[in-house]
């Protein structure tokens, strides 16, 4: 999930589930160049165990909360929590996460 920006910046996003542990960023780890999504996707499809919880961890790292969703399950409560960031991005980055972004939508 991402909206391009007129400066050459985007939003990405993620959603962070604390029933199962893990951060889902909707397949930006296809389409983001490898150098992005070193420097700002953590954990993508691996469960994370933060001491100070994901969402804090997330915050410290630029991420910023745009809502959150409880749900009951029985006699526990899950929380999806949407996150998102901003971060610039290069001509030729642009140009490559159009190009892959193309490929997918057109399979």
């Amino acid at each position: 999930m991402f909206i391009f920006s007129q400066n050459k910046s985007i939003d990405i996003y993620c959603k962070v589930y604390s029933d199962r542990l893990n951060i889902e960023y909707g397949g930006l780890e296809k389409i983001l160049p490898e150098s992005i999504t070193r420097l700002h996707l953590f954990y993508p499809g691996r469960k994370v165990q933060l001491e100070m919880g994901v969402v804090n961890f997330m915050s410290l790292h630029g991420w910023k909360l745009v809502s959150a969703t409880t749900q009951r399950d029985g006699s526990s409560y899950d929380t999806t929590y949407l996150m998102k960031k901003e971060i610039e991005i290069t001509e030729t980055d642009y140009l490559l996460i159009m190009e892959r972004y193309e490929k997918l939508r057109f399979r």
